[in-house]
């Protein structure tokens, strides 16, 4: 038990997916800090939440889609296990 404790106590982080620089390269610093602002907020928030043990073994990665800006759709992952909150793609609208 105490094994899950101390995985679910860690903080999240943001990563990016290699396939979404390629748009981040595109965008102005202000919109790819907007981005990066809009991911570390939701790993703050994730990491208040809390993670049921089973959620954690599954690895299961759930799939959101935010709109930044309104010029911006950025999908992203939320891995519970791995404590990762990952930027997939990001296109603009």
């Amino acid at each position: 038990m105490r094994r899950f404790e101390d995985r679910a106590s860690r903080p999240f982080s943001v990563e990016v997916n290699p396939s979404a620089w390629l748009p981040v390269g595109r965008m102005s610093a202000q919109s790819c800090q907007q981005v990066l602002q809009a991911l570390e907020r939701i790993a703050e928030l994730a990491t208040l939440a809390p993670v049921s043990p089973d959620a954690l073994r599954a690895g299961d990665h759930d799939l959101f889609v935010m709109t930044v800006n309104g010029t911006l759709e950025a999908r992203y992952e939320l891995d519970l296990a791995a404590r990762v909150v990952r930027l997939v793609d990001l296109s603009f609208i």
